[in-house]
C-alpha cells in the first residue's frame, strides 16, 4: 500500500525568496516570441506547443502557425488537413486536432473569446490544468500556479522532497506546493520565471547551481544532494516493434493512406504495412499487410530503407519496400480514405515522423532507378536500330530502284547502300560504346521530325507514289529508320571529316539531285 503523500511546506521567507527570483528573471530571460504579446491566443498557442516539445523546435512552428491562423476564427474555419499539415514534424499530433476543435468550440459558444476562467478554460478540449493555469496566469493575470516538468524539478530540488516527480499520485502535491510558491501580484510572470529557472539553470543534469536566485532556501543544495533530485519512478523498457511498409506503385502513383481521425496520428497520412509477425519475413509481411489493409495484391521488390523512430510509449524499426501493383481495387479496412498521388504532390499531404524520414529516400530512389531504366530503355532502342540496318538497307535500295526519276547504276545504289550501313553502324556503335545514349536518343527524334517536314521537298516522287509506306517517326518501320539514314548522313556537321562521311555525302548529293530534278 503506497505511503499517504502529505503538502510539501512553503519556503521562508518568501518575499525574498520570490523577489530574487524575478530579479534573476528580468535579467536572464530568453527573447522568445510569445513573450512579446499579451494577446490569450498566441499565448494559448504557445502553451499547446511547448508540452513535450523543446524551445528551440517550437519557434518556427509557433511563427508558422500564427502566420497560417493568426485569429481563432481563422482556426476555426480551416480544414483539419491544412492544421495538420502546419503542425507536421512537431509531434503528438492531438494538440493540433484539440486546438482545432477548441477554436470551433470557442467561435460557436464564446463568440470567439478566449475564457478568462479558469473553469472555463478547461472546458474547451486539449486544456488540462496546466494549460488553464498558464493562460489565464499570463494572458489575464490570475493567480494560479502553472506547475510542468521544470517546476516540478525545481521544487523537489528546493524541498528536497522524496516524491516521484513522474508519478501521477505526486501531482496535486507539487501543485499545492507550487500555488503556496507563487508570487499572486505578478502570476504570470513568477510562472514564467520558475519555468525559465527550470529550463536554464535548474536542468536535469550539471545544474547551475551557483547562479541559482533561489539556491539560500534550496534544501538539496544545502545539503549537497542536487544530483539525487528530483526522485522518478523508473519505468518499464519500452518495447519496440518491428514494421514492414510498402510504396506501392501503379504507373506514375504511389498510394498513401488516412488513418482514423482518432488516436495515435489521428487524421495523417501514410504508406500501407503494419507489424512483421514471428517467423515471417519484412518483405513477406509488406505484401500480407498490404493484401490485408487495402485489398491489393502486390510484387514486393526492392527495400528502400530501414527507419528507426521512437513515440511515447513505444520505439519501432520499419523497413520500406518498393511494390508495384498486379491486381485488385482499393478496399479499406482500418483507413478511412486514400488515394494515388504522384510523388510531386505527395507534400500536399500531412504525413507522421517515421514516413517523413523515408520519403526523401523514395524520391532520390525512383529517380535513380528511373535514370537506370531510361538508360537501359534508350541502349535496347541504339540496339534494335542496329539490328533493323538489314531492313534500312532494303528499303535504301528499294527507294533507289523504284522511286526516283533517273534509275542510279547499280554499283552507286549498292555504294550508298553500304556507305549507310557502315556510317550508321559507327555512329550507333560509338554512342553505345561512349554511353551517350541520351544525346543520341535525343537527335535522332529531332532529326527523324526533320524527316517528316522535309518528305514534301525532296521527295515528291515518293510521295506520289500510289500507296506510299508511311514514314514511322520512332524509327521502327523500314521507311522510318532508312529516311532517317538519309537525313542524318546528310548532317555533315558530324560527318564531312570522316572519309566514309565524304563518300556518303557526295552519293547522297546525287540521290538529291536525283530526286530534285
Amino acid at each position: 500500500m503506497k505511503p499517504l503523500v502529505k503538502p510539501l511546506g512553503a519556503p521562508e521567507p518568501m518575499s525574498r525568496i520570490q523577489k530574487e527570483l524575478l530579479i534573476w528573471y528580468g535579467e536572464s530571460q530568453r527573447s522568445l516570441p510569445w513573450r512579446k504579446t499579451s494577446d490569450p491566443y498566441r499565448i494559448w498557442v504557445s502553451e499547446v506547443m511547448l508540452q513535450q516539445t523543446q524551445v528551440k523546435t517550437v519557434i518556427p512552428y509557433y511563427k508558422r502557425f500564427l502566420s497560417a491562423f493568426p485569429a481563432p476564427e481563422m482556426l476555426a474555419e480551416a480544414d483539419l488537413q491544412e492544421v495538420l499539415k502546419i503542425w507536421e514534424g512537431l509531434g503528438y499530433y492531438a494538440r493540433a486536432r484539440n486546438l482545432h476543435r477548441a477554436a470551433r468550440e470557442l467561435m460557436a459558444n464564446h463568440g470567439g473569446v478566449i475564457p478568462e476562467r479558469r473553469t472555463l478554460l478547461k472546458t474547451l478540449p486539449g486544456i488540462g490544468d496546466y494549460i488553464a493555469a498558464a493562460v489565464s496566469s499570463i494572458a489575464f493575470g490570475k493567480p494560479h500556479a502553472a506547475v510542468d516538468g521544470n517546476v516540478k524539478r525545481v521544487l523537489a530540488r528546493f524541498h528536497k522532497t522524496e516524491l516521484p516527480v513522474n508519478d501521477p499520485a505526486s501531482g496535486k502535491v507539487f501543485k499545492v506546493a507550487a500555488e503556496a510558491f507563487l508570487e499572486k501580484s505578478k502570476p504570470g510572470e513568477f510562472n514564467q520565471a520558475m519555468m525559465e529557472l527550470g529550463a536554464l539553470v535548474c536542468t536535469p543534469r550539471n545544474p547551475r547551481c551557483h547562479s541559482c536566485p533561489l539556491a539560500r532556501g534550496c534544501r538539496a543544495f544545502k545539503e549537497k544532494g542536487v544530483s539525487d533530485y528530483p526522485r522518478r519512478v523508473k519505468k518499464a523498457r519500452i518495447p519496440e516493434y518491428h514494421i514492414a511498409v510498402g510504396v506501392v506503385w501503379k504507373g506514375p502513383r504511389v498510394l498513401i493512406t488516412q488513418r482514423k481521425p482518432d488516436g495515435l496520428l489521428g487524421g495523417l497520412w501514410e504508406f500501407p504495412g503494419g507489424k512483421i509477425k514471428d517467423g515471417e519475413t519484412p518483405s513477406g509481411a509488406c505484401t500480407r499487410e498490404i493484401r490485408e489493409e487495402v485489398n491489393l495484391v502486390v510484387e514486393t521488390k526492392e527495400r528502400i530503407a530501414r527507419i528507426r523512430h521512437a513515440y511515447t510509449h513505444f520505439k519501432i524499426v520499419m523497413d520500406v519496400f518498393r511494390c508495384t501493383y498486379q491486381n485488385g481495387r482499393v478496399r479499406l479496412r482500418e483507413p478511412v480514405d486514400f488515394r494515388w498521388v504522384r510523388l510531386h504532390e505527395i507534400d500536399r499531404f500531412p504525413f507522421p515522423g517515421a514516413n517523413r524520414k523515408f520519403i526523401p529516400l523514395i524520391k532520390s530512389h525512383e529517380k535513380d532507378l528511373s535514370t537506370t531504366i531510361q538508360q537501359s530503355f534508350l541502349t535496347t532502342e541504339i540496339q534494335s536500330r542496329l539490328e533493323n540496318l538489314p531492313a534500312a538497307r532494303r528499303f535504301i535500295r528499294q527507294f533507289c530502284k523504284n522511286n526516283i526519276r533517273r534509275q542510279l547504276p547499280e554499283e552507286e545504289i549498292s555504294q550508298l547502300e553500304l556507305a549507310f550501313h557502315e556510317v550508321a553502324s559507327n555512329i550507333i556503335r560509338h554512342s553505345y560504346r561512349n554511353q551517350e545514349d541520351q544525346r543520341i536518343h535525343i537527335e535522332i527524334q529531332v532529326l527523324e521530325e526533320q524527316v517528316m517536314v522535309r518528305l514534301n521537298h525532296w521527295g515528291k516522287p515518293f510521295t506520289q507514289m500510289k500507296s506510299p509506306p508511311k514514314p514511322v517517326l520512332d524509327g521502327t518501320g523500314e521507311s522510318g529508320f532508312g529516311l532517317y539514314l538519309i537525313e542524318r548522313c546528310v548532317d555533315q556537321v558530324i560527318y564531312e571529316r570522316t572519309p566514309t562521311g565524304k563518300n556518303t555525302i557526295s552519293l547522297l548529293k546525287q540521290l538529291k539531285d536525283a530526286v530534285s530534278g
